[in-house]
């Protein structure tokens, strides 16, 4: 149901055609959640906002007209309330509902609703619970425009989110089934739904049929048409970061040295370890003084770059971000003080901030349920040796190619194992800063380049005089008398270390033996791997057309004429079978 009592009702027109494909309202679906659709903002804080917000226009009643004309009802659309509703989203516009287990035959909420709006609603939203859960999440809605419109679907409690998607509506209808499962939404906690556009630049317009949850009648379910959502990689969390007082001990060092270690916080270091989370920190304190304490509880091993000052928390996560060469979206900070994760998300809003009050619910977050390998299990003692090599490439200046040499590095190249592809879908699953595709592959999708005649797959293992990173990268290359590569992640513990450039040199010599004339790469840009983007760059990668796996993916070519020269800052070798 939609919050129609806003609305510009004297600019309604007729919809051009019933779209095809959807259900039949008397037939296939049986009960319905009814939920209330609301006007809200992505940066809401009404009434205080409306003076100092460029956005803020009254409407009628004095709140914000964040959708263009409200939301008008369309009783020329068979939705599943006998309407539909056309909204405009302009500016940082959203429309949300709060998820209510309600479930009512779909016959009766409809004629009760229709009775009076206002009053149906009201009645509809306090009936009693039926202790059935929903089948599906059901989105329908007709885009009239000849350019798509991409909107977000999210499901999140006041702590996370606990479901994204984002849904391309294309000129046409666009019908969704989402498996209510999927959602994750439980029974303990309070749940919202919220739809907005990804693109909040203009005015996007689209005339909804379904936003609800349903039950489809016994042996039937709901087609999707067309099947234009793709799931958004989910973020996971690469690093935990810890405030000290009470959070990792319980009591304020600098008031007593009687503090005492809090032990969740210690099982839960060693659990995340394992995962191949790393841990830091991030305190205001005495640093020789914290730190002694922290080896005095023996978990000064469990730390990586830990940043212990008296500046402002963020600067503290922003810097450490930069050392440990990861994106700042993908750390999370746990403190117990509401001012001090204010501060950070303030500054820095990719950060994930967790209350200490919910430590327990760490492990089961799904930004921490990540894959485990042989070598995620080693990701600590890597960032160790990070460390090391950050404190001696001080001493080097701006010598940096004289200390990447200095540094021994060497790659070796070769096809993947088969106990090899769960660290390459690991890889892909949590590389966005060196991912050159930007493609999200699920793990059955590795096994499929793996094993086709019509790709090469190489995976890289890199050392240097510091240890062994382990398998760090992954590759694949779409055969042809012009080889392209599809996919090439690489991790972030071997960034600006030539790893890529080397990788790159590797294959255009191997493929100019072979005859080739060019090696291409798809490349998507996005706002995390413009790093990725300056190895292209400094090989001299000419943008063309024709190979690339989709519209928003560009293809460069690497001319295999002349051979390419290593620079011989990395030492490369392919791996014998």
């Amino acid at each position: 149901m939609f919050e129609t009592d806003w609305a510009n009702n004297n600019i309604l027109t007729t919809i051009k055609q019933q779209p095809e494909g959807l259900p039949n309202w008397q037939k296939d679906i049986t009960k319905a959640a009814p939920i209330v659709w609301k006007e809200h903002c992505l940066e809401c804080a009404a009434p205080d906002c409306y003076g100092t917000c460029s956005l803020y226009r009254p409407r009628t009643d004095g709140l914000c007209r964040l959708l263009a004309n409200g939301m008008l009802p369309r009783k020329d659309c068979n939705g599943t309330w006998g309407y539909g509703a056309e909204i405009s989203f302009e500016g940082w516009a959203k429309i949300q509902a709060i998820y209510t287990p309600n479930l009512l035959a779909l016959p009766f909420a409809r004629t009760l609703n229709k009775l009076n709006v206002k009053a149906g609603k009201a009645i509809l939203e306090r009936l009693g619970r039926q202790g059935e859960q929903p089948s599906a999440f059901l989105f329908g809605a007709i885009n009239e425009h000849d350019e798509a419109v991409s909107l977000i679907l999210e499901v999140s409690t006041d702590t996370k989110i606990k479901f994204r998607t984002s849904i391309v509506c294309k000129n046409g209808y666009t019908q969704l089934r989402i498996p209510f499962k999927a959602l994750s939404i439980t029974a303990d906690e309070l749940h919202r739904i919220t739809v907005y556009p990804e693109d909040t630049q203009g005015e996007r317009s689209l005339i909804f049929f379904a936003l609800d949850f349903v039950v489809e009648r016994k042996g039937y379910i709901i087609p999707n048409i067309p099947e234009s959502a793709k799931p958004l990689k989910p973020r996971k969390i690469k690093c935990l970061v810890w405030d000290l007082d009470n959070t990792l001990w319980h009591g304020v060092l600098i008031e007593s040295d009687e503090v005492s270690l809090n032990p969740k916080a210690a099982e839960l270091i060693k659990e995340l370890d394992k995962r191949g989370i790393v841990n830091s920190i991030a305190s205001k304190n005495d640093h020789e003084a914290a730190w002694k304490q922290v080896k005095a509880f023996g978990l000064d091993e469990y730390f990586v770059m830990p940043q212990i000052s008296w500046n402002p928390k963020s600067q503290s996560l922003q810097g450490l971000a930069s050392e440990m060469n990861i994106g700042i979206d993908t750390l999370a900070f746990i403190d117990d003080s509401s001012f001090e994760r204010a501060e950070v998300a303030s500054v820095c809003p990719e950060v994930l901030c967790i209350d200490t009050a919910d430590m327990l619910h760490i492990p089961a977050m799904p930004e921490f349920d990540v894959v485990v390998t042989a070598d995620s299990q080693k990701r600590r003692h890597t960032y160790k040796m990070l460390e090391k090599q950050n404190t001696e490439q001080k001493s080097w200046g701006d010598n940096i190619d004289g200390f990447l040499r200095s540094c021994q590095i060497r790659l070796t190249v070769g096809k993947p194992k088969k106990e090899e592809l769960t660290r390459c879908f690991e890889l892909l699953q949590r590389t966005n800063q060196l991912n050159a595709s930007g493609r999200w592959l699920a793990m059955e999708d590795v096994s499929a380049l793996w094993s086709s005649p019509d790709y090469e797959t190489y995976v890289l293992i890199c050392e240097d005089r510091f240890g062994s990173y382990g398998l760090v990268g992954f590759s694949s290359i779409r055969l042809g008398e012009e080889p392209c590569i599809t996919d090439f992640v690489i991790s972030c513990r071997v960034a600006n270390k030539k790893v890529e450039h080397s990788f790159f040199k590797f294959l255009a010599a191997r493929y100019r033996a072979k005859g080739c004339k060019n090696l291409w790469i798809n490349y998507r840009k996005s706002a995390k791997n413009s790093a990725m983007f300056r190895a292209v760059a400094e090989l001299g990668m000419v943008k063309g057309t024709g190979k690339a796996l989709a519209e928003d993916i560009d293809s460069y070519c690497m001319s295999l004429k002349e051979e390419i020269i290593a620079e011989g800052v990395v030492s490369v070798k392919e791996r014998e079978d």
